[in-house]
């Protein structure tokens, strides 16, 4: 958990997301991909389709490390091309990540948007609704990420929900609120979780 000072702070925690946690994302959704094709028999089309569409996913990962300026396009072409693939949700996910390198916030939030709406990979959707969450109160629309944020988490999720939940209470001045989220927060936490600055945020906030 984090202790942001300010939005700005929260954005480039947003920012720096993809790099602490991109490759165990990766990791589980094709993980799940194979298990799939293990366990269902897929035909040699399909098993061939989702072998194209990782190579696609490799050649964008690429691109985006060498800061190719087509980098964007690459990863609408791969999410188009190969949509029902897990890789297809990913390469969403990867826009978004560009899009904020590139300093285009709205991009960025539409793209997050639609991965919301479409993602055939469910787990994705938490991580899709986090990021625009934060980048729609960066961009002073504290309501519409609220509303970004109402829908039930799952379980791994609620700690994270909470905690930002609290922040956007607490930068509107709604310190009743921000307590209670950051109280549910702290109670949806792991035992092993280190809590130490969730509880800074909780008790920094000035008696009602």
């Amino acid at each position: 958990m984090q202790n942001y000072s300010s939005n700005d702070e929260q954005l480039d925690a947003i920012k720096h997301w993809w790099d602490e946690n991109g490759k165990s994302v990766i990791a589980g959704v094709v993980l799940a991909a194979a298990a799939v094709v293990g366990w269902t028999g897929y035909s040699e089309w399909k098993e061939r389709t989702l072998n194209n569409a990782a190579l696609a996913w490799h050649e964008l990962e690429l691109a985006v490390q060498d800061g190719n300026a087509a980098a964007f396009e690459k990863a609408e072409e791969l999410a188009s091309r190969y949509k029902r693939t897990p890789y297809a949700d990913l390469a969403r996910l990867m826009q978004a990540r560009i899009a904020l390198d590139q300093g285009d916030d709205q991009r960025a939030m539409d793209v997050l948007s639609r991965l919301i709406s479409e993602a055939r990979q469910v787990e994705l959707r938490p991580i899709a609704q986090l990021r625009l969450a934060a980048l729609q109160w960066e961009a002073g629309d504290a309501d519409a990420a609220l509303a970004t944020l109402s829908a039930q988490p799952p379980a791994a999720f609620v700690t994270e929900f909470e905690e930002l939940r609290g922040d956007i209470f607490r930068d509107q001045g709604d310190l009743a609120a921000a307590r209670e989220a950051y109280e549910k927060a702290l109670a949806a936490a792991p035992p092993e979780a280190d809590t130490s600055l969730l509880v800074l945020k909780r008790n920094d906030l000035p008696a009602i």
